[in-house]
C-alpha cells in the first residue's frame, strides 16, 4: 500500500465528502478566485519533480547544437571579406555661391539621404545583374552575400561605405570582392556622367526662361523710369526732402524779415528811427548778403537820403562854429524841415513795398512747398515698386550668371575621366570563419535546450494525473482531509504477497530484541506514525458531525486492495 493509493482512498470517500461539505464550499470559492493567477511555486515544484526530463532535454539539445556547430565549422565554414569606399571628397572646398549650389543640386537631383538611397541601389539587380552573369550565378543568390553599411553616424563621416561579401570559399570571396569593387567604381563613373548629362540638359532648358524673365524685368524698370521721369526714386526722395527743408527755412526768413520791416515802419512813423539809422539798417542788410527783406532804394531815393545825411552833418559842424540864431544854421534847419517829410514818406513807401514783396515771395514758397509735399507723398509707393523691380532684376541676373557658371562646370566635369569614388582599404578576406561561432552556438543550444526541457517537464507534469501531496487532493476536491495515512516501508510487498497488515505489525512486535537494529528502529517509528494517522482519522470521524450521530460511513477507492477492509 503506498501513499498515493491511500490519498485516493480517502478523497473518494462519499461520507468523507459529505461530512466536509461545510468547509468545502468556502475552500472551493477561494480556489476559483485564484485560478487566473500564475502560481510560480507550483511551477518550480513541477520542474524540480521532473528535473531528469529538464536535464535530459537540455543535454540533448546542447549536444545537438555542439555537434552541428563542429560539423559546419569543419565542412561548411563561412568566410567574410570586405573593402571600404570613399564616395565623397572630404577636402573639397565650397567655392560655389548659394545660387550655383541650388542649380547644381536641382540639376543633379541631390538629396541629404543620398547614402540611404545609394545602398539599395548598389544591391539592386540593375547593378549586380552583369556581375551575376559573368560569374554564372543568379542575382537572387548573389544579393544576400553582399552587405553594404555606412561607416559613422554623424554627417562628417557619411561619405564612407563598407562593402562585405560572405561565402564558403576564400578564393571565390576574394575574386567576388575584386569584381564588386571594379563594378562599383565603374557604376560611379557612369552614374556621374549620366547625372551630369541630365543636369546639363535641364540647365539648357531653363536658360531661355531665365533670360526672358530678366529681359521682362529690365523692360518694366525702364518703363517705370520713363513714366515718372526718374532714375532712382530713393535719391530723388532725398533731394525733395532737402528742398522741402530749404523752402521752410526761406519761409521762416521772410516771416522774420516782415516782422522786422513792420517794426522799422512803426519806428519811422513814431520818429524813433532817424534817417541815419534807416540808412545804417539798409547798409547792414546789404553787407550781410541778405535780400534786405525786399527793402531796396532807387537812385533818386538814395540821393534824397544822402542829402539829408549831408545836411545833418553840415548842421552839426555849423553848430560848433556858428551861433544857433545865425543865418547859416537857420538855413540848414529850414532845408531839413522841407526835405525830411519827403524822406519819411519815401521810407514808409519803401518798407511797404518790401513787406508786399515778402508776402508775394512767401506765397510762392508755400505753393512750392505744397508741390514738393505732393510729389514726396508719391515717393514711398514709387520707391517700393522700384526696389521690388530692382531686387527681382538683380536676382534674375544672379540666377542667369549662376546657371551659366554651373553649365560650364558640368561641361568641364563631363570631360574628366577620373573616377569619383576612391578605395580606402583594398579587398581582403578574414582567414578565420565568421560562421558558425562555437561559443555563440553553444550558448544558443544551452538556452534552447533549457527552454525546451522546462516546457517538456511542465507538459509531462501536466499530463501526469497523480497527487504528490495531501494539499493537492484537498485543493482538487475542494474539501478538507480527515486524515493522511503515510506510506511505510514495513508494508512493502503486502499486496503482492497477499499478507495482512496486522500480521506484519505483530511480526514486528514479536521480533527478537537482540536483533534490533537501526533499520528496525526506523520501522517502529514509521509504525508509530501510521498508528497516529488512524487515531487522527478516528478523532476526525467522531467530531465530523456533533449535532447528529453518524450511523453509516461508505468507503471507496480508485483501485482494488487499497486498504478499505483495514479501515
Amino acid at each position: 500500500m503506498n501513499n498515493k493509493s491511500q490519498e485516493s482512498k480517502y478523497n473518494n470517500n462519499p461520507q468523507q465528502s459529505r461530512g466536509g461539505s461545510q468547509y468545502g464550499n468556502s475552500s472551493s470559492q477561494g480556489n476559483n478566485s485564484n485560478n487566473d493567477d500564475i502560481d510560480f511555486s507550483e511551477i518550480s515544484k513541477s520542474i524540480l519533480r521532473r528535473k531528469r526530463i529538464v536535464f535530459g532535454v537540455t543535454a540533448s539539445v546542447f549536444l545537438f547544437f555542439g555537434l552541428n556547430t563542429i560539423h559546419k565549422r569543419i565542412y561548411n565554414p563561412i568566410y567574410q571579406g570586405d573593402f571600404t569606399l570613399l564616395i565623397k571628397d572630404p577636402i573639397k572646398t565650397e567655392s560655389e555661391t548659394s545660387q550655383q549650389s541650388i542649380f547644381k543640386d536641382t540639376a543633379l537631383n541631390s538629396a541629404d539621404n543620398q547614402i540611404d538611397i545609394l545602398i539599395p541601389f548598389l544591391k539592386s539587380p540593375l547593378v549586380l545583374d552583369p556581375l551575376a552573369k559573368e560569374m554564372n550565378i543568379s542575382v537572387r543568390s548573389l544579393i544576400p552575400r553582399i552587405t553594404i553599411t555606412s561607416i559613422g553616424a554623424n554627417t562628417t563621416s557619411k561619405g564612407i561605405i563598407n562593402v562585405s561579401v560572405k561565402g564558403p570559399k576564400k578564393e571565390e570571396n576574394i575574386k567576388l570582392l575584386n569584381s564588386v569593387k571594379d563594378l562599383y567604381l565603374k557604376v560611379s563613373l557612369e552614374e556621374r556622367r549620366k547625372k551630369l548629362t541630365e543636369g546639363l540638359n535641364f540647365l539648357n532648358k531653363q536658360a531661355p526662361f531665365l533670360a526672358a524673365k530678366t529681359n521682362e524685368l529690365q523692360k518694366k524698370l525702364a518703363d517705370l523710369r520713363i513714366k515718372y521721369n526718374i532714375l532712382d526714386p530713393t535719391e530723388e526722395g532725398i533731394i525733395l526732402k532737402k528742398s522741402m527743408v530749404d523752402v521752410d527755412m526761406k519761409i521762416v526768413a521772410l516771416e522774420q524779415s516782415n516782422k522786422r520791416l513792420k517794426q522799422i515802419k512803426s519806428e519811422i512813423q513814431n520818429g524813433a528811427l532817424s534817417v541815419e539809422g534807416f540808412a545804417e539798417t539798409l547798409s547792414n542788410s546789404q553787407g550781410d548778403g541778405s535780400t534786405n527783406g525786399g527793402l531796396s532804394v532807387t537812385g533818386s531815393q538814395q540821393a534824397m537820403l544822402q542829402e539829408v545825411i549831408n545836411l545833418n552833418n553840415k548842421l552839426s559842424k555849423a553848430k560848433t562854429i556858428y551861433r544857433p540864431e545865425s543865418l547859416v544854421i537857420k538855413g540848414l534847419e529850414s532845408r531839413l524841415e522841407i526835405i525830411r517829410p519827403l524822406v519819411e514818406k519815401n521810407q514808409i513807401e519803401l518798407v511797404n513795398l518790401a513787406i508786399d514783396s515778402n508776402i508775394s515771395k512767401s506765397k510762392i514758397l508755400y505753393d512750392q512747398k505744397e508741390l514738393i509735399n505732393k510729389t514726396f507723398s508719391q515717393q514711398p509707393l514709387l520707391i517700393q515698386r522700384f526696389d521690388a523691380l530692382t531686387q527681382d532684376l538683380l536676382l534674375a541676373r544672379e540666377n542667369v550668371a549662376a546657371l551659366s557658371s554651373t553649365r560650364e562646370n558640368f561641361k568641364l566635369e563631363l570631360g574628366q575621366e577620373t573616377i569619383p569614388w576612391k578605395i580606402l582599404s583594398p579587398p581582403q578576406v578574414n582567414p578565420s570563419p565568421i560562421s558558425p561561432l562555437i561559443f555563440n552556438n553553444l550558448i544558443r543550444g544551452f538556452i534552447a535546450g533549457l527552454f525546451l526541457g522546462i516546457i517538456s517537464a511542465l507538459i509531462r507534469d501536466r499530463l501526469d494525473y497523480v497527487y504528490f501531496s495531501p494539499s493537492d487532493v484537498s485543493d482538487e476536491l475542494g474539501t478538507p482531509l480527515l486524515s493522511h495515512i503515510p506510506y511505510v516501508e514495513l508494508f512493502e510487498g503486502v499486496r503482492e504477497e497477499k499478507k495482512y497488515i496486522l500480521d506484519a505489525i505483530n511480526q514486528l512486535n514479536s521480533g527478537n530484541k537482540k536483533e534490533e537494529s537501526e533499520d528496525k528502529n526506523q520501522k517502529k517509528y514509521q509504525r508509530f506514525f501510521y498508528q497516529e494517522a488512524f487515531r487522527n482519522l478516528f478523532t476526525s470521524i467522531r467530531f465530523l458531525n456533533t449535532e447528529k450521530k453518524l450511523k453509516a460511513i461508505v468507503l471507496t477507492s480508485s483501485i482494488p486492495s487499497e486498504g478499505k477492509t483495514l479501515i
